[in-house]
């Protein structure tokens, strides 16, 4: 009964399910409409197919499978090839990358170097945006300090009156507000709470009354690190286009060159 569907595979009756396998996939290799461009490639294909199946199954079809009469083997990727929508919207998405290209500033060597460091400075931001984040919100390290000079002797560093002076103790030197300066005296003792990972005075304890620093990171100037967190979020989230991603570099290397340098002064 099954004797011509084990002809057709090339197997004598009683094979294996495995050796009906191997012979099906050797066979549709050789016989597959895309590979075989001879006439009757994809009948002896659509035969194949059925032998084996009848043959894994023990199910005689009551109807062969449809081949229509003008059926043609499709190149690859021929479903967008042949698509006229498609080829209208490459064509177009290809003038505007070279219309783009002629308008950058950047040459094409430049544009692929500019990238590379772009990309660099977008894990870098991000991670030191995501450390202000976690220094500002960890408690802080508190130091007890005495006042190395007093109000006098910082004085005469000062040509001219300012609202601001500086508190300086072993290891820090903090800006305080004019009321709290004037009050400090030599060797005063103060209580310091600085933040763990950047050493930024986030409060000073003098005379049992807690203060702040005169202008902070973390506070005056607070605005520059959630702004930082924001634009290298963004950027770093983003799928941007090298070009974007180079201004959006610049943007985050200024705020972060804004962020350090209200740090270290």
């Amino acid at each position: 009964m099954y004797a011509q569907y084990y002809s057709l595979l090339g197997l004598a009756p009683g094979a294996t399910r495995e050796e009906i396998r191997k012979a099906y996939r050797k066979l549709a290799k050789e016989y597959h409409p895309d590979k075989n461009s001879s006439e009757n490639a994809h009948e002896q294909f659509i035969r194949i197919r059925e032998a084996y199946e009848i043959l894994l199954t023990g199910r005689i079809k009551t109807q062969p499978y449809f081949v229509p009469p003008d059926y043609k083997p499709y190149p690859k990727y021929s479903r967008y090839a042949n698509n006229p929508n498609y080829k209208q919207r490459a064509e177009e998405f290809r003038k505007k990358r070279e219309k783009e290209k002629e308008q950058s500033p950047f040459s094409p060597d430049a544009l692929k170097v500019l990238s590379v460091v772009a990309h660099f400075f977008r894990w870098g931001i991000f991670l030191f945006a995501i450390s202000l984040l976690i220094d500002f919100l960890i408690p802080p390290d508190i130091y007890y300090e005495q006042i190395k000079y007093s109000m006098q002797e910082i004085t005469k560093f000062y040509n001219s009156p300012s609202a601001t002076r500086w508190m300086i103790t072993e290891n820090f030197q903090v800006p305080v507000v004019h009321e709290l300066f004037v009050e400090m005296y030599k060797y005063a003792p103060v209580e310091i709470h600085s933040s763990v990972i950047y050493s930024v005075v986030k409060k000073i304890k003098f005379e049992e009354e807690f203060f702040s620093p005169a202008y902070s990171i973390y506070k005056s100037f607070i605005i520059f690190p959630i702004a930082l967190l924001i634009s290298a979020s963004v950027n770093f989230f983003s799928k941007s286009k090298d070009e974007e991603l180079i201004y959006n570099a610049g943007f985050n290397i200024l705020l972060t060159a804004i962020v350090i340098f209200i740090m270290v002064n």
